[in-house]
């Protein structure tokens, strides 16, 4: 039976006051209705849309105004308040999951909220911490906190999959410590309800460890072994495409280099495989547009590109059904002085530590790193960089110019589905091409594919 305005306001009367506030605004429909239309058409627009091609202008204008990072954060309010109201439209277990402070717990300290990829637990500090978090008593993950002068916002996550181990009803607590003087400074309790959770957390932790920094579960040794060794033969899959397509090698970055060169390994417990390029241009704009052409390309040759909530360049996949197994590839380049790489890479360094590579043994494959590449360790991980800490956590503060910098270098989601409508011409002349998927414009459902193309983290 269709329901009149009326009939849907007075449903609301007996709702909880946020809920009802928030859904008797028109700017929820439109914020968040039309949204869900949009997530609806099939994206990216081709020449066989006919109707829809006059809009896609002020389609992608909306897209590139709305959507980068906030997608699924307000598709899962929106789907959450509709079941809650008993009229939902997808099915979701985390809307029967809740949590509750425990008595005497002050508000302002720390937060904890169930979000579209798990639960978050937020804080504010303005000391150094090591934020600890426990479930029934046991260790859950244990972080360290590093804050710039004035303090900052941190937060924790506990993904989808470590969640549904969770025991039905349990209490998770929340422990800061300062680390200067080893006081505990906060300690706080809320009471859990996962009703589709299975108890196993407790197993885990005990066999596994606790989950890692990301929120996800924690992996064996083996499997920990077997993706290493998977990333590496994809490492070297893609590395001979890379040089073949763009003349330029694709060297290790960040903590996969540090972990050969300080250690001839991966960081113990290690799950990401960290890759550069280096770009010639001078300025994001044409650094974007080259990191563009270089993603059709790759896709041409049958990988799978994905980029994250904010558009940065680029996650390589080999196009097989596991998100987890990919490179996290970088452009280098030179400006201001300076070289920029990823949002906290901005050093006086010169690019010739990055245009000339020399090649070393990882494991019994060959890769190449940077002729520079104790300049660059320094520089990013501390003059402490040879010295492994387990606690270590990246925290740098950037100015206003630097984050417009990156940002300048993210694409839009216009921009993202202009490549992939160029690939989809392609795929239908009966080309075997990859896929180009977008975090700031995938749908959160149904899950399961969500999490098929761009996991939790």
């Amino acid at each position: 039976m269709l329901r009149t305005p009326h009939d849907r306001a007075s449903s609301l009367r007996g709702t909880p006051g946020r809920i009802r506030q928030s859904l008797s605004l028109p700017s929820l429909v439109m914020r968040l209705g039309v949204r869900h239309f949009l997530s609806n058409i099939s994206f990216p627009l081709t020449p066989s849309h006919t109707g829809l091609n006059a809009f896609s202008g002020p389609i992608n204008r909306f897209w590139d105004s709305a959507a980068p990072g906030r997608w699924q954060t307000e598709q899962f309010r929106f789907h959450r308040t509709l079941a809650k109201l008993g009229t939902p439209l997808v099915n979701d277990p985390l809307f029967e999951c809740s949590v509750m402070p425990e008595h005497g717990h002050k508000e302002d300290a720390v937060k904890v909220h169930l979000v579209y990829r798990g639960l978050r637990v937020k804080g504010f500090s303005n000391r150094n911490l090591i934020a600890e978090l426990l479930i029934d008593g046991k260790l859950l993950r244990r972080d360290k906190v590093t804050v710039d002068n004035g303090g900052r916002f941190f937060w924790l996550f506990i993904n989808r999959p470590a969640l549904a181990q969770f025991p039905t009803d349990c209490e998770l607590q929340v422990r800061l410590e300062d680390t200067e003087t080893a006081t505990l400074i906060e300690k706080s309790r809320f009471s859990l309800r996962i009703p589709h959770g299975t108890g196993e957390i407790f197993q885990t932790l005990r066999e596994q460890g606790p989950i890692d920094k990301k929120g996800n579960l924690p992996v064996s040794p083996v499997e920990l072994l077997q993706r290493q060794q998977a990333m590496l033969s994809l490492y070297e899959t893609i590395g001979k495409t890379f040089q073949d397509l763009f003349g330029k090698p694709l060297f290790l970055m960040y903590g996969t280099l540090l972990g050969l060169h300080r250690d001839r390994d991966f960081i113990p417990g290690d799950d990401d495989f960290d890759v550069g390029f280096v770009s010639e241009h001078c300025d994001p704009a044409a650094v974007k547009q080259e990191a563009k052409e270089m993603i059709l390309r790759l896709a041409r040759e049958g990988f799978t590109i994905t980029l994250n909530r904010k558009g940065k360049p680029f996650r390589i996949h080999d196009g097989s059904d596991n998100p987890d197994l990919h490179l996290d590839a970088c452009p280098v380049w030179y400006q201001e002085d300076r070289v920029w790489a990823n949002p906290y890479g901005c050093f006086p360094l010169s690019l010739d530590a990055f245009r000339t590579v020399e090649t070393c043994t990882l494991r019994g494959t060959e890769v190449q790193i940077p002729t520079g590449t104790e300049a660059f360790l320094q520089a990013y991980y501390g003059k402490n960089w040879r010295t492994p800490d387990p606690d270590y956590t990246l925290s740098r503060p950037l100015t206003e110019s630097m984050k417009r910098n990156f940002l300048a270098i993210c694409l839009k989601p216009s921009e993202v589905n202009h490549t992939r409508m160029l690939l989809e011409c392609e795929r239908r002349k009966g080309k075997p091409v990859g896929r180009i998927h977008s975090k700031a414009i995938q749908s959160l459902y149904p899950l399961g594919e969500y999490e098929a193309l761009c996991a939790w983290d």
